[in-house]
């Protein structure tokens, strides 16, 4: 789909879509959410039935959670295309790393957080971590490394 939205130049008619029915649909997906799990039960009896089986709450968060996907994506990059539109030195590597950022991010976050399965720290604060860790390596594995292998650079590029 990326390819063919890029041969088909969607991402350059962004800019004409309202960004406004984006955004009030992320507000609906967000406040969707607590009714999803007040009818579903989740308060009485756990998040079992949102995870696992053939239940009609595992359904109904399967579908949230695509919508919802896709309803933010195309929030933030209205967002971005209207108000990010002037990207400074560290945007600019860090777009022009976006794929290797995109091939290899799984590793480096499973591998990162591995590591440090032995902090301390309260799950939130191990997840900003994390997320700027990754991003950084990440960045730093395709600048530094990935792009330097000959052949990889005119595929990554």
């Amino acid at each position: 789909l990326g390819i063919a939205a890029g041969r088909s130049g969607f991402l350059d008619r962004l800019t004409e879509l309202s960004p406004r029915p984006w955004y009030w649909s992320s507000l609906g997906c967000v406040l969707l959410m607590p009714v999803l799990l007040v009818t579903g039960g989740a308060f009485e009896n756990g998040l079992d039935a949102y995870t696992t089986g053939l239940r009609w709450q595992a359904l109904a968060y399967a579908l949230w959670e695509q919508a919802t996907a896709v309803v933010f994506s195309m929030a933030l990059l209205l967002f971005a295309r209207r108000r990010l539109n002037a990207p400074g030195p560290v945007v600019r590597i860090a777009s022009r790393n976006a794929y290797v950022v995109y091939i290899s991010h799984a590793p480096v976050i499973v591998w990162t957080a591995y590591a440090w399965l032995r902090l301390q720290l309260p799950p939130a604060v191990k997840w900003v971590m994390l997320t700027v860790a990754g991003v950084a390596v990440t960045i730093v594995l395709g600048e530094l490394v990935l792009k330097r292998i000959p052949g990889v650079r005119r595929v990554l590029s």
